[in-house]
């Protein structure tokens, strides 16, 4: 005996392409409203801050983490003429110095692996504003860990900062310091994007 098949009438089918024709614009609509409110809070944090160390910032009871860069370590020394002197410390100061009595704006670019916000943090100059990121990488504070190479090489050419002798890269110091607990590098893998955006607006 050979079996019916089930026949889908024209009007389900027409049902549900009109279905699919009527979400396909809704999602449209959220990715837009998504990146619209994304762009519309580039500067999430804004206040005073507190430098941790060379490369770290709390600022309203947010842990905040430079995007981009990795400084010496607070009890790392470097190597300049044959003597040691504390680079991790003066690193600190000179990140203390940048964001002491100022307002401090930082924008959101991911969340690294100890739950803290990688940011873009700028200060008001004289005349216009300062990136704290890219100055520090330049003033040989900090090396560049994507996106300040240009700013490195003007550090390396004038042997600033770190760069004045001789150092281990801060991830190598911390790697053979393993018991001082520190970040270990920062990363931002795409679906930490989703993250930030939903700790960001959802949360």
């Amino acid at each position: 005996m050979r079996r019916r098949r089930k026949r889908v009438s024209g009007r389900r089918r027409r049902s549900t392409i009109r279905e699919l024709l009527l979400w396909i614009p809704l999602f449209g609509l959220m990715l837009a409203a998504i990146v619209w409110l994304d762009g519309q809070n580039t500067a999430a944090f804004v206040g005073k801050a507190r430098a941790v160390d060379g490369d770290s910032l709390i600022m309203n009871g947010e842990r905040l983490r430079l995007y981009g860069i990795d400084a010496p370590e607070r009890g790392q020394n470097c190597w300049r003429s044959g003597k040691e002197w504390p680079c991790g410390s003066r690193a600190h100061a000179q990140l203390r110095r940048l964001v002491r009595g100022k307002q401090v704006e930082c924008s959101p670019n991911g969340i690294d692996r100890y739950d803290r916000w990688l940011v873009i943090c700028t200060v008001k100059g004289p005349g216009k504003a300062v990136e704290i990121n890219q100055t520090l990488v330049k003033q040989g504070w900090a090396i560049n860990y994507g996106g300040y190479g240009e700013e490195e090489r003007i550090a390396i050419k004038g042997r600033a900062g770190v760069w004045s002798g001789d150092f281990d890269r801060p991830q190598d110091w911390r790697r053979q310091n393993s018991d001082l607990r520190g970040d270990n590098g920062w990363y931002e893998p795409v679906g930490q994007r989703v993250r930030a955006f939903w700790k960001k607006y959802g949360g």
